[in-house]
């Protein structure tokens, strides 16, 4: 639904559609590496999300686990180390140790700017 109103708000913009928008596209948030955190797997394991992306997360937030697939025990807790934007989150559950599972766009370093 999204890509469809972006694409008409492109075709307005560009007096291609003379026809209704449905909102205006908010301003992108634009991301440098240096203002994302990276959150990877301590242990090899099935990991188990509690959130989606495009979420707002607290330092502290837990945003799922990582569990053993044959007991079901719980190898390790994920929670986020800073306040900020969740917009990336393994859709995978599979993780080996160091495996990307997460990463969050960091609100504190947006308020030194």
């Amino acid at each position: 639904m999204r890509l469809a109103e972006g694409i008409f708000n492109l075709l307005k913009q560009l007096n291609v559609w003379s026809g209704e928008v449905y909102s205006l596209p908010s301003s992108p948030i634009v991301c440098r590496e240096d203002r994302v955190t990276f959150l990877n797997a301590e242990h090899s394991g099935l990991f188990l999300t509690e959130m989606k992306s495009g979420t707002v997360v607290s330092a502290g937030e837990r945003i799922g686990s990582i569990v053993d697939p044959l007991t079901g025990a719980v190898f390790s807790e994920v929670v986020s180390p800073v306040d900020g934007f969740l917009f990336t989150i393994r859709a995978y559950p599979i993780v080996y140790e160091g495996s990307l599972m997460a990463r969050i766009y960091n609100f504190d370093e947006i308020e030194k700017e």
